[in-house]
This record gives structure tokens, sequence and C-alpha cells, in this order.
């Protein structure tokens, strides 16, 4: 697994009092040919982060790289 990437955006600063919950989407999954003749799955995600009156406070959108390991003989 590579990290390709990550994108966040903050919306409202955390106050002790708060309580967070996450909502993790799954955006997007593909099947590519890697430069090397492989294959890869790239999957992108997103977590959402609210507080308990529902207020958005933070997103982070993930790109996840998986390539197959190559076998040493």
């Amino acid at each position: 697994m590579i990290r390709g990437g990550h994108d966040y955006e903050f919306f409202r600063s955390v106050l002790p009092e708060d309580r967070i919950t996450v909502t993790w989407r799954l955006e997007d999954i593909s099947e590519h040919r890697s430069s090397r003749g492989g294959s890869m799955l790239i999957v992108i995600s997103a977590a959402t982060y609210a507080n308990q009156r529902g207020e958005l406070l933070a997103r982070n959108r993930e790109t996840l790289i998986f390539q197959p390991l190559e076998v040493s003989r």
C-alpha cells in the first residue's frame, strides 16, 4: 500500500466539550496498469468529522494505491 495523498479541510474549531463523530465513505475504487506492467488498485475515501450538534468540523479525502508485492527469486 502506498499513500497517494490527503486533502484536509477544517471548518470549525473543536471545543473541549465536543463529542466527535466520524463518518467514513468509500468514494471510488478503480484498477489501472502500473508503469511496471502490473496492475494497481486506487482507492479514494472520505471521512467527515462532526460534533454532537451535527456541525461539520473537518473533512479528510485520502487516496491509497495498492500494488502486489514483487516476489524475489
